[in-house]
């Protein structure tokens, strides 16, 4: 299992999740394994095994929430599969239309239909897959793991913009 323990403290039921926390760094509304694995039934496959034990030990939301203005949202389980389905709000979304869904599965939102995504094809036998860029093009690796990924933003917000 991967550990995700250190971000507990930021991870919060629904009736929680939206109070005002000023000096929170992250803010993550839990998720039920119940919904994770709906959404797997509704995809037909299951999430990468770090994906799933990110939402099962702290469900989704956003990083880095008070030091700048983008999203940063590692993504829900339903709207993975949304985005995967083309389903409400990711229907007409174009970035669909660039990605291999069965190469990269995106998992991360910065907004203004902006994503990262998990590479597939790169998974280890941990269910950790490398966090990418552009997969469309040549792929950009961002960091090795969503772990990884979570530890550069907490160093330096922006990190990924480094690499365009």
């Amino acid at each position: 299992m991967n550990d995700f323990s250190w971000l507990k403290k930021y991870s919060h039921n629904e009736k929680d999740f939206f109070q005002e926390r000023p000096n929170d760094k992250h803010s993550f509304l839990k998720i039920s394994t119940l919904e994770v694995e709906e959404q797997e039934k509704k995809l037909g496959r299951k999430f990468p095994r770090e994906l799933r034990d990110f939402y099962l030990q702290i469900g989704a939301g956003s990083l880095c929430v008070n030091d700048h203005e983008n999203f940063d949202e590692i993504m829900s389980p339903e709207d993975v599969t949304n985005f995967i389905l083309g389903m409400d709000y990711f229907e007409t979304c174009s970035y669909r239309d660039e990605l291999d869904m069965s190469k990269y599965m995106v998992f991360f939102s910065l907004g203004d239909n902006i994503f990262f995504s998990l590479d597939l094809s790169q998974m280890d036998e941990n269910g950790v897959c490398p966090v990418v860029d552009s997969p469309e093009y040549t792929p950009i690796v961002l960091a090795n793991s969503i772990h990884d990924f979570i530890l550069k933003m907490e160093e330096k917000v922006d990190f990924y913009k480094d690499f365009w």
